[in-house]
């Protein structure tokens, strides 16, 4: 998440779910500033259900403490497709990801700088298309953090469809939209450090 904090005292959290699994939420329960009743918490994302998620995962017997127990402000901030905003003078834009259930990427744009978010995505070979709409997404970013969980033979025949990429085809988006500095996220928790290391 992103916080935007006050001069003084309370502050406001704007935190942005790609997506609604439970490996991207657990943390919420988790989340300090959400006790304290000085916070504003905006919650950003696309899925309808996803205040419905978050108060289900703690309630009992999967979570001790109700979300009731939050005392900070909590807002949930439900867009459609295709929207992009300005919070405080960061624009965020955003993109729909092939992902089961659906993921979303961001992009948050400010004084001439940009850095994007995209996990949780199958990038294929049509994203690194010149016309893809993700080479335009990345476009001169300053930083892109992207999903490389699997290697190009796993995306391209067992893992096809698992809504994955892999570290080679995140470089070629790189490349293409000219993006400045790439950070591969989401590796495969099945692969010991030493196979990572050797992919990467």
């Amino acid at each position: 998440g992103l916080s935007l904090p006050t001069d003084t005292g309370p502050r406001i959290y704007h935190i942005f779910l790609s997506h609604l699994h439970w490996d991207h939420i657990q943390g919420f329960p988790f989340f300090a500033p959400a006790y304290d009743p000085a916070n504003r918490i905006v919650i950003h994302g696309f899925h309808k259900e996803t205040e419905a998620v978050l108060r289900s995962q703690m309630k009992a017997p999967f979570f001790p403490v109700p979300f009731e127990c939050m005392q900070a402000n909590i807002e949930f901030d439900i867009r459609e497709e295709g929207d992009h905003f300005e919070l405080d003078g960061l624009l965020v834009r955003s993109i729909r990801q092939n992902h089961p259930g659906c993921s979303w990427g961001y992009r948050f744009e400010k004084n001439g700088k940009a850095i994007v978010y995209s996990t949780d995505a199958e990038h294929t070979a049509e994203s690194r298309n010149q016309n893809s709409a993700f080479i335009d997404f990345f476009k001169n970013a300053d930083i892109v953090i992207i999903d490389a969980q699997y290697t190009r033979e796993q995306v391209d025949n067992e893992k096809r469809n698992w809504g994955h990429s892999d570290h080679r085809t995140a470089i070629e988006l790189a490349g293409q939209a000219d993006v400045e500095n790439l950070i591969l996220f989401h590796h495969e928790p099945g692969f010991s450090d030493a196979k990572i290391e050797s992919i990467y």
